[in-house]
């Protein structure tokens, strides 16, 4: 049995402990900067703060579940797993194409506020990321095999099409901002702010999404190899993912210590 596992029980305390000690204290700083700051433009940074408050509570109620209710515990995981395998990188990917359309189309930038675009983009997240995640709990015994396969095949699709747009994105921001480099002594504080963005958003899907979706190939494997080991090791690849964003955002603002000096952003 899978909790019978010590690979299982190390890989849930590592899958746990991270954002149990990290992630609440910078997402909770995160959401409340978002939220008083007032400004549109953190819309899509507070909903990124929310989702992920809600995965480190969904992370820490697994980790108890694996030692008081085990029986529940593969509920709990076939929630979490997809949860953050859709909303972390679609989160990213709307901030990663605000930024995009910011600095590649600044006239439709503008557009932004008129249509309430990043209102929509938050919506869509939840909209997306709950029947999905709920789905694979309420998928029973009674479910065709195929119906299964396409459970757990539809968050990964959608994973690798969000990464391939923040990785497509990004890199033509960082052209983009090249090309405008040249000729100045310094470059623009607002260029600057996003270009650490986008290299935090890239680095985010190369270091901690792309391996997700190559461990997802051994799906099929035993359930004590896969289910047992493998999952919580991509867990805490997408827990770590959901706080990487943050911090970096967090510094480019000044508000990571008190002690930080924010960005001139004139």
């Amino acid at each position: 049995m899978c909790e019978e596992s010590p690979n299982h029980l190390v890989g849930v305390m590592l899958a746990t402990s991270f954002p149990f000690i990290v992630g609440p204290p910078v997402l909770v700083k995160l959401l409340w900067f978002t939220f008083t700051s007032k400004k549109t433009s953190d819309i899509l940074n507070f909903n990124l703060a929310l989702f992920h408050i809600f995965q480190c509570l969904m992370s820490i109620l697994y980790l108890f579940i694996c030692f008081l209710f085990t029986d529940a515990k593969q509920k709990v995981l076939k929630f979490l797993f997809p949860y953050a395998q859709i909303g972390g990188p679609m989160n990213l990917s709307f901030v990663c194409m605000e930024h995009y359309v910011a600095v590649i189309h600044p006239m439709a930038y503008l557009l932004l506020n008129k249509y309430r675009c990043r209102e929509a983009c938050s919506v869509t997240v939840w909209i997306f990321t709950l029947p999905i995640s709920l789905a694979n709990i309420l998928a029973g015994e009674d479910v065709s095999a195929r119906t299964k396969e396409s459970l757990r095949n539809v968050p990964l699709g959608v994973m690798v099409v969000l990464t391939a747009v923040v990785l497509a994105s990004s890199v033509a921001i960082a052209r983009a901002l090249k090309r405008s480099g040249p000729g100045r002594d310094q470059q623009h504080p607002v260029e600057r702010r996003a270009f650490i963005t986008v290299c935090a958003i890239s680095s985010i899907a190369l270091v901690f999404y792309i391996p997700v979706m190559l461990f997802k190939k051994y799906q099929n494997l035993a359930e004590i190899s896969y289910g047992c080991t493998i999952v919580p090791f991509c867990i805490f690849l997408l827990s770590a993912a959901s706080v990487v964003h943050p911090v970096f955002y967090l510094h480019t603002q000044g508000k990571l210590f008190s002690c930080s000096k924010p960005q001139n952003k004139t």
